[in-house]
């Protein structure tokens, strides 16, 4: 696998084993969209994760398309319904 990173001010590949491309920044993003998508309240994570600005919360939050579609036909079947 291949990735992209800052060395500096120059952009530089990266090439490796995808379990050494990693990094803390990559399990904090994927606890934080994993927690909300379970239902966990956002005020829960962000005392978990130490973030104190909702705004910087929502930057490690990366919502799949699937729960969106999971949560619009939620939305809709208990509207018709």
């Amino acid at each position: 696998m291949v990735r992209k990173k800052y060395s500096g001010k120059e952009l530089v590949d990266v090439s490796g084993l995808k379990w050494g491309l990693v990094t803390s920044h990559t399990a904090r993003r994927t606890f934080v969209t994993i927690s909300y998508e379970l239902g966990m309240p956002p005020q829960a994570i962000m005392k978990i994760t130490g973030h104190r600005s909702m705004a910087v919360f929502l930057k490690y939050l990366g919502i799949s398309k699937n729960f969106v579609k999971e949560q619009f036909d939620n939305a809709w079947k208990a509207a018709i319904c």
